[in-house]
């Protein structure tokens, strides 16, 4: 692995899978430089995809940055929670009654569901399916999860979770994200299917809207998600050391490489033009 700028990445490079949260966008807003970067990109004929787990729809994430102000006509989004749509869509299209789905997700935004064959339910008692996509409240605790999972693992419910983030930035820093829940619910013994990074079908979603001959980068701040996920899909990857890397030192950057048996290709001080 070694430094590089986003010009240097540029040269080499046609299509750049962008991680969202931790890379454009914090907790509060864009990070300094990120949309002229973005906009340099797009400028220079470069294919832009925003790679996010988030449990919404595309269309979500595209208007959310739009607000921060990122120019996004020219790019493009997939996220965990359009994949897992896309999964959903065909299970439960041969049902004859709906799914009944408990559903956790960040201010009840239930997209990736709009106009399939299901039903929501409060009682975990009730529920056919758990499916997990975000976390409603900043102040949430796992022990709150823990106590309403224990029905429905005793039943056999099983989980799919759409955002496999462990952690995630909120205005009051660094919190337990969707995939911290999942994993809560498989440690209790519970079946849990997982869409979003490090997942391949990401990956083969993402590359199916280039040609196969582009060249193809993956840039992120978390090793658990973007840089193991891009070595599963057989990508170079970049470590953006903002976000969730901003305090990684040497010495952490070597165990993490260990930890996950995945290196990033390249080291980026931000994702800003340079």
């Amino acid at each position: 692995m070694k430094p590089a700028s986003l010009s240097d990445l540029a040269d080499k490079y046609d299509v750049f899978l962008v991680d969202q949260f931790g890379v454009l966008i914090d907790g509060a807003g864009a990070y300094d430089g990120a949309i002229e970067a973005m906009h340099v990109l797009l400028e220079a004929g470069k294919t832009v995809i925003v790679l996010t787990n988030s449990g919404k729809r595309a269309a979500h994430t595209r208007t959310r940055l739009e607000g921060y102000g990122f120019s996004m006509p020219g790019a493009q989004v997939v996220s965990s929670g359009e994949v897992a749509r896309t999964l959903l869509a065909t299970r439960f299209s041969g049902h004859a009654a709906p799914c009944a789905v408990w559903y956790e997700a960040e201010n009840t935004d239930a997209s990736p569901l709009e106009g399939l064959q299901v039903r929501y339910v409060d009682d975990m008692q009730d529920a056919d399916l758990v499916m997990i996509a975000g976390v409603r409240s900043e102040d949430a605790t796992l022990g709150a999860f823990k106590a309403r999972f224990r029905q429905a693992i005793e039943r056999g419910v099983p989980c799919i979770c759409t955002n496999p983030d462990q952690r995630r930035l909120t205005s009051k820093g660094v919190r337990f994200a969707a995939g911290r829940i999942a994993a809560l619910y498989q440690e209790m013994g519970g079946k849990v299917e997982w869409v979003g990074k490090p997942y391949r079908a990401m990956y083969d979603h993402a590359t199916d809207l280039v040609g196969p001959a582009a060249k193809v980068i993956c840039l992120g701040d978390s090793f658990a998600h973007d840089i193991k996920g891009a070595a599963f899909a057989g990508l170079p990857s970049v470590l953006v050391k903002t976000g969730l890397a901003r305090d990684v030192s040497d010495e952490d950057l070597m165990l993490l490489c260990e930890q996950h048996g995945a290196s990033p290709d390249y080291l980026l001080a931000s994702f800003r033009y340079t």
